[in-house]
């Protein structure tokens, strides 16, 4: 289903006419705090595994033209 919002998007900014050469798609996940104690971030810490922690925001980022220019 997310994948046929950000076509459906892409397909909006083309037909806008913006160019899509430079398009760049990256997934994101926010995961709760380290100190966390619920049942997700319990199970992460028994297990060793910190991806297994309660997920705060899930998505992705679309980036279209240059790349971020950092300082």
């Amino acid at each position: 289903m997310a994948m046929r919002k950000i076509e459906k998007m892409l397909k909006d900014m083309q037909s806008e006419g913006k160019d899509l050469s430079r398009l760049k798609l990256k997934k994101f996940q926010k995961t709760h705090h380290i100190d966390c104690k619920c049942k997700f971030c319990e199970e992460a810490m028994k297990k060793n595994d910190p991806h297994l922690r309660g997920l705060i925001e899930d998505g992705f980022k679309v980036y279209v033209g240059d790349e971020k220019k950092t300082n």
